[in-house]
C-alpha cells in the first residue's frame, strides 16, 4: 500500500511512497501524526487534497495549478479583446480577463473555491 507523508503545518502532500515495511500496515485512510511537523496518511493523497483539521479535504490546487489555470482561461479568452471582435460585450471581457489576472491576490487564494473565479460573459 502506498503511503503519503504530509507537512503538517501546510497539510501538503511532501511525498508518496511504497510501504515496504517501515511503518505499520494499516487500513487505508488511517492518518497518524509523526515527529518532525511530519503527518502519515495510509494510500495515495492527491494533489488537490491536503489536510485539515485532522481530515484529508479535496479541491485545493496549489498556487501553480491556479495559475496555470488562470493562463488557460485568458488565452481561450484573448480572441474576445482583438481589435476586430464586436464590441457589444468588450468591456465584460477586459473585467472578466482582468479578474483573472488578479486571482491571486483573491482573499481565498490559494484555497480558492468555485465561486471564487470569474464567471465569462455570455
Amino acid at each position: 500500500m502506498n503511503i503519503s507523508i504530509l507537512d503538517t503545518t501546510t497539510g501538503r502532500v511532501k511525498y508518496t511512497t511504497n510501504n515496504t515495511g517501515e511503518y505499520e500496515e494499516k487500513e487505508a485512510g488511517t492518518i497518524v501524526t509523526l515527529e518532525d511537523n511530519e503527518t502519515l496518511v495510509y494510500g495515495t493523497v492527491g494533489i488537490d487534497q491536503k489536510l485539515i483539521d485532522g481530515k484529508i479535504v479535496s479541491g485545493f490546487f496549489t498556487e501553480e495549478q491556479i495559475r496555470s489555470v488562470r493562463d488557460k482561461l485568458l488565452l481561450e479568452s484573448d480572441w474576445r479583446v482583438l481589435p476586430d471582435t464586436p464590441t457589444s460585450k468588450l468591456e465584460d471581457w477586459k473585467t472578466y480577463r482582468q479578474t483573472l489576472r488578479n486571482i491571486t491576490k483573491h482573499e481565498n487564494f490559494p484555497e480558492l473555491k468555485a465561486e471564487d473565479w470569474p464567471t465569462p460573459p455570455e
